[in-house]
């Protein structure tokens, strides 16, 4: 990816075309391997997410597009902690399987999209 000027932008803040961005990896963890962490983890890692205007990240903030009750496709907690004190304008994210008529939702003032595959954006 860095050959291809593609940052890896989780925990850090990326400033593109008048725009700031950050992002956070991973999954609520569900079996072993990496990119998945506890809620405690995640909550410890997210202090260190700097504000931004987008915010991406694999899974959502919980309460929001994802599938409580299921380990895999749970959302996390500090995300939702992060978007309230932070309010970023737009939230994109995926890992989950919203409901028909889900993917776009509101966390505040923060615009929430479930991006699969491609999608165009306006901001």
């Amino acid at each position: 990816m860095p050959t291809l000027g593609i940052s890896n932008v989780h925990l850090r803040r990326a400033d593109v075309g008048g725009v700031s961005f950050c992002g956070f990896e991973g999954c609520v963890r569900y079996r072993e391997g990496p990119h998945q962490y506890t809620q405690e983890e995640a909550a410890t890692l997210a202090r260190a997410l700097p504000a931004a205007e987008v915010l991406v990240c694999h899974a959502p903030p919980a309460g929001v597009n994802d599938e409580p009750g299921d380990r895999a496709h749970e959302g996390f907690d500090a995300l939702r902690e992060w978007v309230r004190a932070h309010a970023p304008r737009l939230l994109l994210h995926g890992h989950t399987h919203p409901r028909p008529g889900g993917g776009i939702r509101r966390l505040g003032a923060t615009r929430v999209i479930h991006v699969t595959g491609a999608r165009i954006v306006e901001l």
